[in-house]
C-alpha cells in the first residue's frame, strides 16, 4: 500500500476515517504513520504542504472505549 501510494505521487488515508472505520464522519484524514515516515516522498504531501499547509487536529475520543 505504501509503495502504491508513493508510486502515485498521493498519500495514505488513515483507516479510522474511511467510511467502515470508527470516525467516518471525520472526514478523510492523512494516516498520520504514512506522514510522519514518508512526507518528504510523497508529492501530494509537499504540495499540500507548500500550498495550504496542514492543520493537525487532535482525534475525537475513542468510541471502542
Amino acid at each position: 500500500m505504501v509503495k502504491a501510494n508513493l508510486e502515485a505521487g498521493s498519500a495514505l488515508t488513515c483507516h479510522e476515517t474511511l467510511p467502515y472505520g470508527p470516525y467516518p464522519e471525520f472526514g478523510e484524514a492523512v494516516c498520520r504513520g504514512f506522514f510522519d515516515s514518508y512526507r518528504y516522498q510523497s508529492q501530494a504531501l509537499q504540495i499540500a504542504e507548500r500550498l495550504i499547509g496542514f492543520d493537525e487536529i487532535e482525534p475525537p475520543p475513542d468510541p471502542r472505549a
